[in-house]
């Protein structure tokens, strides 16, 4: 997700990640994951705010093991109705 800086005040990343974690549960996913580079502390305070919580590179991540230094990866566990 991105939002562009004059509109972060308006909580559109909130409310999209909010939607996706909604539509996630619909689905009946129990695990969400997702990554994120280190710098973008706004985004880790967000996820962290949401319930998820830090995590080792997991497999599928389409981000190069050399590169893994310099992001966060992240997971959430939901129940599904």
């Amino acid at each position: 997700m991105y939002v562009v800086p004059e509109a972060r005040s308006l909580h559109i990343g909130s409310r999209m990640l909010d939607h996706l974690i909604a539509r996630a549960v619909d689905f009946g996913v129990n695990v969400i994951r997702l990554d994120t580079a280190r710098f973008m502390v706004e985004a880790h305070r967000l996820y962290r705010s949401r319930g998820f919580v830090e995590r080792p590179p997991y497999e599928g991540s389409e981000i190069p093991a050399h590169l893994h230094k310099h992001w966060l990866f992240f997971e959430r566990r939901v129940e599904v109705a």
